[in-house]
């Protein structure tokens, strides 16, 4: 993913103590993301309460965007943002994150 694009985490190709970290921290299947930057470490904000993407595939609702309370940021290393697979909005195939 580019850095802005949204998406919804559909899989996480992770082991049992990975996957419960990331659980813990919000990002759990399901779960609406925007990348904050791509890279080493990837930076992802956790969107919660979020109504959804709009069609472009941004954040849309009243937490886009917005770093107070409404989601959380996460580093991610590069080996673990390639085993979470995301659906970004008008992209119906998954890609890594």
């Amino acid at each position: 993913m580019r850095t802005g694009e949204c998406g919804v985490i559909v899989e996480k190709q992770l082991d049992a103590d990975d996957r419960a970290m990331l659980r813990a921290m919000g990002l759990e299947a399901s779960a609406t993301i925007r990348v904050c930057r791509a890279g080493e470490p990837c930076i992802v904000a956790v969107i919660a309460g979020q109504s959804g993407l709009d069609g472009g595939g941004q954040a849309s609702g009243p937490a886009a965007g917005r770093l107070d309370g409404s989601c959380c940021r996460i580093g991610l290393s590069r080996d673990l943002s390639n085993r979470i697979v995301v659906t970004v909005r008008g992209d119906p195939a998954g890609r890594a994150l």
